[in-house]
């Protein structure tokens, strides 16, 4: 199941991150007036990416795909693992998944529970 939820997100919760195929090594993801480099991550290869703070798509496999920074038309390649490929548990997402009608049929029958424990 696919989920939605942000890059620097996705990378803070991941054990393990691959960017293209690369081991990601370390990662600044510090942004806002008083911080002086651009977010970045390092790469097994020595290469450097700067990234920006974007919406992404996580298929179940624990993969999800960005635009470059310098605009070139291939996307970023991510992989994310959490020990197992990650899940909506392991972020915060962006869209709150719908509840089942047993979920809120069971939240219903507990307010009303505790409403007659109470009613004298």
């Amino acid at each position: 199941m696919s989920f939605r939820t942000t890059l620097f997100q996705a990378l803070q919760a991941a054990d393990s991150i691959l960017c293209n195929g690369q081991r990601v090594t370390s990662k600044m993801l510090d942004s806002g007036p008083d911080v002086l480099l651009k977010p970045y991550v390092d790469l097994a290869d020595g290469a450097t990416l700067y990234i920006q703070n974007e919406e992404i798509l996580v298929d179940e496999a624990g993969r999800a795909y960005t635009r470059t920074m310098e605009g070139r038309d291939e996307p970023q390649v991510w992989s994310f693992l959490v020990v197992r490929p990650m899940s909506e548990a392991d972020v915060r997402t962006v869209e709150a998944p719908p509840l089942k009608v047993h979920e809120v049929v069971d939240r219903l029958m507990k307010i009303e529970r505790q409403r007659r424990r109470r009613a004298p």
